[in-house]
C-alpha cells in the first residue's frame, strides 16, 4: 500500500516528521516510519463497516486501561479516530510488536493476569466501563452498577437476543433460559456480595484466549491484546479458557485457583466458571457458523446446573444479607468541632479548646478510680454480712453433704466453718484495702489533671 494513500487522520497521528519505509496489509496495516534517525513501526487496524466503528474507540480505551497496570505485557495504544471527512470508517493505532504464535508458560502468564486483576481500580468503584466494549461484533451493556449479578444477567440476556438474531429462534434454549437465570445465576452470583462477602471490580480483558496472548520475541515476554475490557468479577476472564479447547485452557484456571485463590464461596468456583463459559459458548456459536454446535453444549451445561440447583436460593444457608462496606478503622484526620458543650459530672462545661480525646481518656481514668474505690468500700462495709452468709451457705452444704448425725462431727464441722469464715473475712479485707489503694491514685490523677488544664485554660 502506497504511503500517499493513507488517510490524513492516520498520518496526523504518527509522531514527528517522518517518511514511509514500507506498508503492508495483514490483519491490519503495518507502517514503518523514520522519525529523525529512529525507525519505528506501528500497527493500524482499519474498521470499514459503519456499524462497527465504535470498536476502534473500545479497543483503544481497553488497551490503554490494561497497559496502565501491566505496561510490560500489553500492546501500547497510540491513538484512534475516524477517517477524515467521514465517520463511516474508523481506525485504531498501536505500537507494533513482533509476535510469535506460541503459548507462554503458565507460570510466566499467571503473575501477569494476577497483576491486571488485583492492581486495577475501577474509576467509579463499580462494575462496568466508561465506553461501550464489543465482544466480537456484539456491543456489550457496560453501564455502571454496584451489583455484579445485575451486570452479568443483563449482558447474558443481550447475548441471547444476539443469538436469536443470528441463529434464529430456539424454543428449547429460551424455555430453559428464564429458569437458568432465576435459579442458577442467582444462586451462583448473589452470594458473592451477600453474607459478609464482597468482590472487587477488577479490570477484565474480556476475551482472554490463545489468539490474544502472544509471545514477544524482542522482549521474551507474553503480551495480551485485542480486549473487550470492563471492570467486573475477575473470574469472568476464565470464560474463554473453559468454553472451548485451547492450549492455555483449564490448566491455567486450575493454577490460578491454587496460586491466587477463588472468590468466596470457594466451593462454587467451578460452577461459576461454567456459568461464565455458557455465555461465551453462546456468543461464539452466534458469531461463527463452524461453532454452531456450542449452542447444544451450552444447553446441556444449563440443564446440568439446573439439576444441581433446582431450588435456586430457597435453601441456601450461606447468608444472603447484602454486604455493607465497613467504616474505616482510623478516625478522621480533622479535629472534632462545632459540637455542643459537654458536661463533666455536672461540674461545668468543658473548655472549648479542650481536646476531645484527652478529655475522654481522663474521664475513663477518673471513672476507673471511682469504681475501684467504691468496690473497696463496699467490700469493707459488707464484710460481716457477706462472711456470715458465706458461713451459713457453707454450713448448710457441708451438713447436707456429710449428713452429720453425732455431736463429735458437729463440733468438728463448727471448727472447720470458723476457719473458713476467718479466711473469707481476711480475703474480703485484703480485697477491699487493695481496691482502695488501687482506685485512689486513678481518681486523684484524673481529677487533678482535669482541674489543672481547666485552670490553665488549655
Amino acid at each position: 500500500m502506497d504511503y500517499e494513500t493513507l488517510d490524513a487522520a492516520i498520518l496526523a497521528a504518527l509522531p514527528g516528521d517522518h517518511e514511509s519505509m514500507s506498508g503492508q496489509w495483514s490483519t491490519g496495516l503495518r507502517i514503518d516510519v523514520l522519525d529523525g534517525d529512529n525507525e519505528k513501526s506501528y500497527f493500524v487496524k482499519v474498521i470499514e463497516r459503519e456499524e462497527f466503528v465504535g470498536m476502534a474507540e473500545a479497543e483503544y480505551e481497553g488497551q490503554k486501561a490494561i497497559a496502565a497496570v501491566i505496561p510490560d505485557n500489553a500492546v501500547k495504544p497510540v491513538a484512534w479516530g475516524y477517517y477524515a471527512g467521514t465517520k463511516s470508517k474508523a481506525w485504531f493505532m498501536a505500537e507494533y510488536s513482533n509476535f510469535r504464535a506460541r503459548a507462554p508458560p503458565l507460570e510466566q502468564l499467571l503473575p501477569i493476569i494476577k497483576q491486571m486483576h488485583q492492581r486495577s481500580i475501577s474509576p467509579t468503584c463499580q462494575f462496568g466501563f466508561h465506553v461501550t466494549s464489543y465482544y466480537g461484533p456484539q456491543p456489550m451493556i457496560v453501564d455502571w452498577t454496584d451489583n455484579w449479578e445485575e451486570f452479568w444477567v443483563r449482558e447474558f440476556r443481550s447475548g441471547l437476543r444476539y443469538v436469536e438474531r443470528m441463529r434464529g429462534h430456539d424454543p428449547e434454549l429460551f424455555k430453559i433460559t428464564e429458569q437458568f437465570i432465576e435459579k442458577v445465576a442467582s444462586r451462583l452470583l448473589r452470594p458473592l456480595q451477600t453474607g459478609g462477602r464482597s468482590i472487587k471490580p477488577s479490570l477484565c480483558h474480556g476475551n482472554l484466549c490463545d489468539e490474544n496472548i502472544q509471545f514477544n520475541v524482542d522482549t521474551h515476554q507474553p503480551v495480551i491484546f485485542d480486549p473487550c475490557s470492563f471492570y467486573g468479577h475477575h473470574e469472568m476472564d476464565f470464560q474463554c479458557l473453559k468454553g472451548y479447547q485451547c492450549i492455555i485452557g483449564q490448566n491455567f484456571v486450575d493454577l490460578y485457583k491454587v496460586k491466587v485463590g477463588a472468590s468466596k464461596p470457594i466451593e462454587d468456583f467451578e460452577d461459576r466458571v461454567a456459568l461464565y463459559a455458557i455465555r461465551n459458548d453462546l456468543m461464539l456459536a452466534s458469531m461463527c457458523p463452524q461453532w454452531a454446535s456450542l449452542i447444544d453444549k451450552a444447553k446441556a451445561d444449563m440443564k446440568r446446573l439446573l439439576e444441581k440447583y433446582p431450588d435456586g436460593l430457597r435453601y441456601y444457608m450461606g447468608g444472603l444479607e447484602p454486604t455493607i462496606a465497613s467504616l474505616p478503622d482510623t478516625p478522621p484526620a480533622t479535629p472534632l468541632r462545632a459540637q455542643p458543650p459537654t458536661q463533666i459530672a455536672s461540674k461545668g462545661d468543658i473548655p472549648p479548646q479542650l481536646n476531645y480525646r484527652r478529655y475522654t481518656w481522663r474521664r475513663r481514668v477518673t471513672a476507673r478510680g471511682v469504681a475501684r474505690l467504691s468496690d473497696g468500700l463496699r467490700f469493707l462495709a459488707n464484710r460481716p454480712r457477706e462472711s456470715s452468709a458465706a458461713v451459713r451457705r457453707g454450713a448448710g452444704q457441708t451438713l447436707l453433704s456429710r449428713k452429720a448425725r453425732n455431736e463429735a462431727d458437729i463440733h468438728t464441722l463448727s471448727d472447720s466453718l470458723s476457719e473458713r469464715s476467718s479466711r473469707s473475712t481476711i480475703f474480703l479485707e485484703q480485697y477491699g484495702v487493695s481496691s482502695l489503694a488501687a482506685g485512689l491514685p486513678y481518681m486523684l490523677f484524673g481529677v487533678a489533671s482535669t482541674m489543672a488544664e481547666m485552670c490553665a485554660g488549655t
